[in-house]
């Protein structure tokens, strides 16, 4: 019995030497923000509530038979529910892999009607196309690129630097005071 006690102490001192880890990142709320949190919280759960009430009123009102018929409904509705969820990640996959067979982006599974397997076939058939056309559209672009120059851009008085380094100093002077921009451009050889 002695040995047990301690085998009980040595737990709780387990438990009790462990610091509890906190996130420094924690996100704190005001005071207006958990009001509407906690409101959120007590609508939903007043929602679930009334619904369980008159749930309960419906089934106070019926008889056995009807009961066993709400209940089997009740079961095959949500039956129905979960199979239609699986269908739609089943169909979800089929289509991501259908799309990354095709070298899509598979993150256009996301707008594919997921009706069934003949609409996602269909979604992906057009939107192959739109990304094919888009993608010619683009390598048009890219491969037009601008018009070659007809001409080499020469300066608006057509002096070169080596007409501007014959000119008399005066001369290179007064240009330089009437054309600043040109004068530089011509002098780095542009």
């Amino acid at each position: 019995m002695d040995q047990e006690l301690n085998n009980v102490e040595t737990v709780e001192e387990k438990v009790t030497a462990e610091p509890t880890k906190t996130q420094p990142n924690d996100k704190k709320y005001s005071d207006a923000e958990v009001d509407e949190i906690v409101n959120k919280k007590y609508a939903k759960w007043k929602k679930e509530q009334e619904a369980e009430q008159s749930e309960a009123k419906k089934l106070k009102s019926m008889n056995a038979d009807e009961k066993t018929k709400y209940n089997q409904d009740k079961r095959q509705a949500e039956l129905d529910k979960r199979e239609q969820e699986i269908a739609r990640r089943e169909l979800m996959a089929e289509a991501k892999s259908i799309l990354n067979e095709r070298g899509l982006p598979v993150d256009l599974a996301g707008v594919i009607d997921l009706t069934d397997a003949d609409t996602v076939k269909a979604s992906i058939e057009a939107i192959g196309k739109q990304w094919e056309q888009a993608v010619q559209k683009g390598i048009a672009e890219k491969l037009k690129g601008t018009q070659p120059l007809t001409k080499a851009p020469q300066n608006s008085n057509g002096i070169t630097k080596e007409a501007l380094t014959k000119m008399k100093y005066q001369e290179r002077l007064d240009f330089k005071t009437k054309n600043p921009d040109e004068y530089n451009r011509i002098m780095k050889g542009q």
